[in-house]
């Protein structure tokens, strides 16, 4: 008997000790950046655009993702770097994300993290890793604008 209660145990210690299984979440943004307008503070070295959009398709469709992006040109904007912070609204709750990377003219990629404040409802408990994939960046009809899209992808850590 002894020897079941010892591996009993020792299974649950083990369980309570391993990570949490990780889930992928994942939805495409689409926008055209004529949607995009300046945000009342600039940085002194940059520019920062808001904008609000719909994600399309999986774990996160219908959600609205109110975006602020800080970017920041280097040699004449041939590429930069960018900070970006969005507040995502869900039927079922919201979340914020802050994600930061480097663009130049094939695109961009970004990474982050799930922020710990704005969580509530399906998402109060919500903790992962971000990353902005895929990315189509292309001239759109509208001369002067680009059509962007790409993966949202949440590495939710917890469920």
């Amino acid at each position: 008997m002894r020897t079941i209660s010892l591996i009993s145990g020792l299974a649950i210690v083990l369980a309570a000790a391993a990570p949490a299984a990780a889930e992928t979440m994942r939805s495409k943004v689409a926008f055209n950046t004529g949607v995009q307008k300046p945000a009342p503070t600039q940085p002194a070295d940059g520019m920062a655009k808001t904008w609000d959009v719909t994600l399309s398709g999986g774990e996160l469709d219908g959600c609205t993702a109110s975006i602020v992006d800080n970017l920041f040109p280097r040699d004449n904007g041939s590429w930069g770097t960018f900070e970006f912070a969005a507040t995502v609204t869900c039927a079922k709750g919201a979340f914020k994300l802050n994600t930061s990377g480097a663009w130049d003219q094939n695109g961009f990629h970004g990474g982050g993290a799930i922020s710990k404040d704005g969580r509530s409802g399906d998402y109060a408990q919500l903790e992962g890793r971000v990353a902005q994939i895929g990315v189509s960046f292309v001239p759109a009809a509208e001369a002067g604008t680009f059509d962007v899209s790409y993966d949202l992808v949440i590495d939710r850590v917890n469920k």
